[in-house]
């Protein structure tokens, strides 16, 4: 069978890293700039930020068997060795057990001492195994002598283990056999450990020998035209750290400050997940001084930009590169976010498309509403300003018209340039609320469309970008999906061609691919009903309150008042052992998980003098499917009443998540008399 039948129709497909059997990776600026440096840097970021993207990238296993990153890292000669550990979730309950049986709760140092040896074990045999692989692949080679003298040293350094049996190494294949057979003893059950034994493993090794076996010994053995000849820097490529216990956070950070300058570490994990300063060596704490620290969800909106538009630009090419026709239509140019999907379009521009489109009378009456207001506008406005209330030709200032009704603006009353150029911010300010209230009080769908939108979608998660991604390459290559009769050609190759081409797509197809994106992602939460159905309750009832909150177009309610899109509830803190299993601390967990799921966004954990005030914003890509936008400004917040959650949490399947948002936005608009009130007209 010809290779390209059996690819996969969608080169955005799949999305996560551990799907994909030949991944394809980006090496990104944040990666480049870890290799000078020996300082540790820690890796912070939700689901689908990219962290392990960096990881991997760094990753000699990765490298010397992917020659697209290869080729990212240029010509020279690679300077260090990446070798990638990711900590599963059994690690901290392996070892756990581990403590148990060896009688050692309550003994910090020996909790420590055995973390260390159990971790070296792993990458030791980790290590060995890529080596061998290595020799295999022809990658690189390893003199016999130096061979030799690397296994007398492992041989020296391990013969103090209970199960080593003062075994002789000859060989790296023999090293191996041996540290599996030890990560084997490990790895028995509780039961069936030898207590005595276990004790003996633990100071069987000091931390930081195994490291510096592999970097003195092992890795100078080594001899491959693809390494610097003067000698390679070891890095330690750590993933999904937030597996570990708090105790083994606090070991692992003090484990990479005894080994400082001995190997690089690189260690990434879930945002607010992982402890990044506490040690166990007294008054001794990591700061900047001795780490770096990565927020990847604190990208730069240019940054994050740049980084989607490589990583389509490699998939798009690599898989017009394994197409038959590829040659057949001459080279691509590259991925542009700004040519393929145009800038974000005016919301007047919108709203006329939707009118052209639709027969209903009402819209026709709207247009002419707006058609009075245009000829007011043109009266009173200066002629300078005509273009800032979309008063040229050609054009019907919509949004302004809902704007200047919500807000009872007279603007013969803004007679002044000064005043005039005061009210045209103001109406900019409304535009993105006017045009969600203008779709829910006509009941028409939003157009969503343009770069600024697809990226807003996407929440700063390369995940999520090319989830939105697949689907518009679908709907392009697949005319059923589209239910547009303006999309571009079909075809894989032809598709695959047209996003590097530098022409734009059409709204129609865009705005179908972010809502069937965000529909796939509430498909995704449904999956969870059996299981845990307060999750899909949780996160379908915020998204109707925030809905019911955005769409509100009676009197042009949502126009009158300030953007809302984060969420806040205060927790009490936890005190007393009969409040460890309280409402309120369900709740925090309940908000962690759900951001570890990418449907919401935790913005800011502050603990006050009694309680946690933990402010949060839903995932952007969850907004399309209930009609809201996604822009800001977000303050003032909205309040949640604790309870309110802790009713969603102890409710039963006849649950209604639409109902909810409507009485909990009747409860909010209700409220007044405070100034902290937040459903105050402006």
């Amino acid at each position: 069978m010809r290779r390209w039948l059996m690819l996969i129709n969608n080169p955005f497909r799949p999305t996560k890293f551990e799907w994909e059997k030949r991944p394809i990776i980006w090496l990104s600026r944040r990666a480049r700039d870890l290799i000078p440096s020996i300082k540790p840097v820690y890796i912070s970021g939700s689901r689908g930020s990219g962290k392990t993207t960096i990881l991997r990238s760094l990753s000699s296993r990765q490298i010397a068997t992917d020659p697209n990153l290869r080729k990212q890292h240029g010509k020279r000669k690679l300077s260090w060795y990446g070798q990638y550990l990711q900590f599963n979730s059994t690690f901290q309950e392996q070892t756990d057990g581990i403590i148990e049986a060896a009688g050692l709760n309550g003994d910090p140092q020996s909790q420590y001492r055995l973390f260390t040896t159990y971790f070296e074990i792993t990458l030791l045999s980790s290590f060995l195994n890529d080596l061998i692989h290595f020799q295999e692949i022809d990658y690189l080679h390893f003199s016999a002598a130096d061979e030799g003298r690397a296994c007398e040293e492992l041989t020296s350094l391990l013969r103090k283990f209970p199960w080593a049996n003062s075994r002789n190494m000859h060989s790296f294949h023999d090293a191996r056999r041996l540290a599996r057979e030890l990560q084997t003893e490990f790895l028995r059950p509780s039961w069936d450990l030898d207590q005595e034994s276990v004790r003996e493993a633990i100071g069987a090794i000091l931390p930081g020998s195994v490291i510096k076996f592999i970097k003195d010994f092992a890795l100078r053995s080594v001899r491959s035209k693809e390494f610097d000849d003067s000698g390679v820097e070891f890095f330690i490529l750590l993933d999904d750290c937030e597996a570990l216990s708090a105790p083994q956070q606090v070991a692992l950070n003090t484990y990479i400050r005894r080994t400082e300058g001995v190997a690089k570490w690189v260690v990434s994990f879930l945002s607010g997940r992982f402890n990044t300063s506490d040690t166990s060596i007294n008054n001794t704490f990591l700061t900047e001084d001795d780490r770096d620290l990565i927020l990847m969800n604190k990208m730069s909106e240019s940054e994050f930009t740049t980084f989607s538009e490589q990583v389509a630009n490699l998939r798009l090419t690599t898989f017009l590169g394994q197409l038959p026709t590829y040659s057949k239509t001459g080279k691509p140019g590259s991925f542009n976010l700004e040519k393929t999907f145009g800038r974000s379009e005016p919301y007047n521009d919108l709203i006329a498309q939707i009118i052209k489109g639709s027969e209903k009378r009402e819209l026709s009456a709207f247009k002419s509403e707006v058609a009075s207001t245009k000829g007011m506008l043109l009266k009173y406005v200066n002629a300078n300003f005509i273009d800032r209330f979309s008063c040229g030709k050609d054009q019907l200032p919509y949004i302004e018209h809902i704007v200047l009704q919500a807000l009872d603006v007279r603007v013969e009353q803004y007679s002044s340039p000064e005043a005039q150029s005061s009210l045209a911010k103001t109406i900019d300010g409304k535009q993105a609320a006017a045009y969600i209230a203008f779709c829910a009080r006509y009941g028409v769908k939003p157009i969503y469309c343009g770069a600024n939108y697809i990226k807003a979608v996407s929440d700063r998660s390369i995940r999520d970008f090319l989830d939105v991604m697949a689907e518009l390459f679908d709907v392009l290559s697949n005319p059923r999906q589209s239910q547009s009769a303006d999309v571009f050609p079909r075809g894989l190759h032809d598709t695959a061609h047209r996003f590097l081409s530098g022409d734009r797509i059409p709204n129609s197809a865009q705005s179908s691919a972010i809502l069937l994106a965000s529909q796939a992602k509430y498909k995704n939460l449904s999956q969870l009903r059996s299981s845990e159905p307060q999750i899909e309750r949780l996160v379908l009832s915020l998204a109707h309150l925030q809905a019911e909150i955005e769409r509100d177009h009676n009197d042009w309610f949502a126009v009158k008042t300030p953007t809302r899109g984060r969420f806040l509830v205060e927790i009490p803190s936890q005190t007393t052992v009969e409040e460890t299993y309280s409402p309120g601390k369900r709740i925090l967990e309940l908000i962690w998980r759900l951001e570890f799921d990418r449907y919401i966004k935790v913005v800011s954990n502050e603990e006050k003098s009694n309680f946690v005030e933990v402010t949060f914003a839903l995932h952007r890509r969850l907004r399309p499917h209930v009609s809201c936008g996604y822009t800001g400004p977000y303050d003032p917040l909205i309040p949640l009443q604790l309870n309110w959650l802790s009713d969603i949490l102890g409710a039963g399947d006849t649950f209604d998540p639409e109902k909810w948002g409507r009485e909990k936005y009747a409860a909010l608009k209700r409220t007044n008399g405070s100034s902290n009130q937040m459903f105050l007209p402006l």
